[in-house]
């Protein structure tokens, strides 16, 4: 992690006075408070006063109803921290800017509203969205800890202040899902899913959102958009750091987290679930990511390479737990000098957009495969970029 210089900081108090103001209009678009008398199809806030952020802030989830029986919960991203330091660098709009390091959302300030429900398969406005006429809930991420946490992690702000990091992400997920299983009850297709390190609890969480909240729904998909991140210290981390649940440590063998829970998922229920993921075969994102988190000294390009060799594994692997794994692989450029791709694409407008590399879009396969149509988009071994 290299050392901020006067333009960084400068770009810094710039970002930050752009997020200030740009808080400061969203504020007057906020999303209503979810009440018995809501109208259907229609974005509303459910604050749960038991949940909280990373920060100590308020903690609330998006909820919208419809008039079918299909459900989706949706995990939502926003990074992790794994250490005191990564801890110290949350995310905003002058570390963005300033090109300062940044690992996780804290809060669920405003202007994470766009984020949340906006863009692609949460924009349910849309005709062309397959999930138009779906109920949906999004459980809002803001702790760092995706979404198992169960710990405190003190470490010293910006000027050298005690602060204290809630990895409250568990003790949300409960809240929120105490109250949603009393909106929708008995849905008949189920959809788990979630992008970053949403897309990593996908399925963790899966487990025990089908043994003790929806246990008998006769259809369910679990999908996750972008979840590898490289670490041979994950059970470390889950355990010790985020202070964890058993069933979220316990099936960490591996380097790949996101291998063992499905892995568990599958022996658990298999083919009872339907099982997809998707991602893009160089995530610079997620490459950056596995050069902080294991303090790995190459350049950006090296370590999308690498990025590049385990994802071709991986997808041999989410195949060898089950050959029915739908896979969808999309190739947006989003690091031209590197060649790096886009991190997650399902909650942005690239979800409609179909890619240069394979001519399908994600929003067909994903509709498609819903409906009960899995099949593969592109390759992870030989990717067209």
């Amino acid at each position: 992690m290299s050392k901020p210089n006067l333009f960084n900081r400068l770009f810094e108090m710039v970002g930050n006075l752009g997020e200030s103001l740009m808080n400061d209009i969203i504020k007057d678009y906020k999303v209503q408070e979810l009440t018995e008398h809501s109208e259907k199809n229609k974005w509303y806030r459910l604050t749960l006063p038991e949940g909280k952020s990373g920060d100590g802030s308020e903690y609330f989830i998006y909820v919208k109803k419809a008039d079918s029986k299909k459900f989706c919960i949706f995990l939502s991203g926003g990074g992790i921290a794994w250490d005191a330091r990564s801890a110290a660098h949350s995310f905003n709009g002058g570390r963005a800017l300033g090109n300062l390091p940044k690992y996780y959302w804290s809060n669920l300030r405003p202007i994470t509203q766009g984020k949340n429900i906006s863009f692609g398969m949460t924009r349910t406005s849309l005709a062309e969205n397959p999930f138009s006429d779906w109920n949906m809930v999004i459980i809002g991420y803001s702790t760092g800890d995706m979404h198992v946490g169960n710990g405190e992690l003190q470490y010293k702000g910006k000027e050298g202040e005690d602060k204290t990091l809630y990895f409250n992400g568990y003790n949300n997920f409960r809240a929120a899902m105490n109250r949603i299983v009393e909106i929708f009850k008995d849905p008949e297709e189920l959809l788990i899913c979630g992008d970053s390190a949403g897309a990593f609890a996908t399925p963790a969480l899966a487990m025990p959102i089908l043994k003790e909240y929806y246990t008998s729904c006769p259809r369910v998909t679990c999908f996750s958009d972008s979840a590898l991140l490289i670490n041979p210290h994950w059970k470390e981390t889950i355990r010790d750091c985020w202070n964890a649940e058993p069933f979220a440590y316990d099936p960490i063998s591996t380097d790949n987290n996101t291998i063992d829970w499905y892995r568990r998922l599958y022996e658990t229920f298999g083919d009872s679930i339907n099982y997809l993921y998707a991602g893009s075969p160089r995530d610079h994102v997620l490459a950056r990511y596995y050069m902080d988190m294991c303090e790995r000294d190459v350049t950006l390009k090296q370590s999308i390479a690498y990025f590049q060799m385990r994802m071709a594994k991986m997808a041999k692997e989410l195949k060898a737990i089950t050959p029915k794994f739908g896979l969808f692989q999309y190739s947006f450029i989003d690091s031209p000098m590197e060649k790096g791709t886009a991190h997650t694409i399902c909650r942005t407008p690239r979800f409609y957009k179909p890619d240069a590399g394979t001519g399908v879009a994600m929003s067909k396969w994903l509709g498609d495969a819903v409906n009960g149509n899995i099949y593969d988009v592109g390759s992870f071994e030989n990717p067209i970029i």
